[in-house]
């Protein structure tokens, strides 16, 4: 491989200072036109590259950012990163993105190797994985600012940014409940990750609310993604114990279970309203179309590089900011008249 062009080398072929070069090449006034037009000459024909990253270094920082999500192929975490690259170009930042595949150990990795780079800091949301978060930790001793979003670490001393899931959650049950539903199913996540157990506590509490009591069975653990949802309503159809309503705390699960209970003659909304979290782009799609709640993605990235960047300047920042959800109401959690006659079979007897 052909060595990189320095500014020694061209200070060398011009007998000149690699000093005098760097004032050049920069426009400074004290140098010549002359000399300035020369080294310019002689940078173009050496295919001379200014090394972005030294002169950042020098100056104390680098304008470059790590997100690190686990997965990619969400259309939330695809969102927030839009977000997140809009507000960063427009401030000169440069965005490593790196996917940990929802493996603790991948988050670990990345972490030490980008911390040993040149980074200002961190934007993350954790994987689903326990953990001690010591790596992070790590990161904050060393004076390099991290928040977390959507997902974050249960201690109170991380800085974060995240939806009201609780009050998201609430708000989901509340309008299966005005379509005369009372016995709501939950399809929940990993109650040691913020976002589900928050989810999961909102359901409750809105079941509470109604003065319904909750049993075990209602509630489908770790049920997240489309197989899960299959199993779980399967489990439903197996067990003869049919919900009036399903609350997920992902869209994904739904797509499983409206494909299972359709098959089976179950009328969505008519025979079981759906609610799904996440606001996918194919809820619009289905038949009947998927209620969800909406995360807010792209202001969320946004929001999260704004206060990186208040930390990278040293000024302090609240260690949580909430963001309102907004529950999108579409076909499956409809008045039936409303739906259109989304469910077009029978209830089986």
């Amino acid at each position: 491989m052909q060595k990189k062009t320095s500014i020694y080398d061209i200070a060398n072929a011009l007998g000149i200072t690699a000093s005098t070069v760097s004032r050049a090449l920069r426009g400074h006034t004290n140098i010549s036109q002359e000399i300035t037009q020369q080294v310019k000459d002689m940078a173009k024909k050496m295919n001379y590259r200014k090394n972005t990253v030294a002169v950042n270094l020098k100056n104390g920082y680098t304008k470059t950012i790590a997100v690190i999500i686990p997965q990619l192929n969400r259309q939330f975490f695809a969102s927030a990163i839009d977000g997140i690259e809009e507000i960063a170009s427009k401030s000169g930042y440069n965005v490593i993105i790196c996917q940990t595949r929802n493996d603790v150990t991948k988050e670990k990795k990345a972490v030490q190797l980008l911390s040993e780079s040149v980074v200002d800091g961190f934007i993350v949301s954790v994987v689903t994985d326990k953990s001690d978060y010591a790596h992070f930790r790590n990161v904050l001793d060393q004076q390099i600012p991290v928040v977390f979003f959507d997902r974050y670490p249960l201690a109170s001393d991380f800085k974060r940014i995240c939806l009201d899931d609780f009050e998201a959650s609430m708000h989901a049950v509340e309008q299966l409940a005005s379509l005369n539903k009372r016995k709501i199913f939950h399809f929940s996540g990993h109650q040691h990750v913020s976002i589900w157990r928050e989810r999961t506590r909102g359901y409750l509490e809105g079941m509470k609310n109604l003065g319904i009591e909750v049993p075990k069975e209602w509630i489908s653990e770790n049920t997240l993604t489309h197989e899960a949802g299959v199993r779980a309503a399967e489990k439903m159809i197996r067990d003869n114990n049919i919900p009036d309503a399903i609350f997920s705390s992902s869209d994904h699960p739904l797509i499983g279970a409206l494909f299972v209970l359709r098959k089976n003659g179950y009328r969505i909304p008519e025979d079981i309203a759906m609610t799904g979290y996440g606001n996918e782009m194919f809820t619009s799609y289905t038949q009947p179309s998927l209620s969800t709640v909406d995360q807010r993605s792209a202001e969320m990235g946004r929001e999260a590089f704004v206060q990186l960047m208040r930390m990278i300047r040293g000024e302090s920042i609240p260690d949580e900011i909430v963001l309102r959800h907004k529950l999108i109401v579409r076909e499956s959690s409809m008045p039936a008249a409303a739906a259109g006659g989304a469910g077009v079979k029978k209830k089986p007897k």
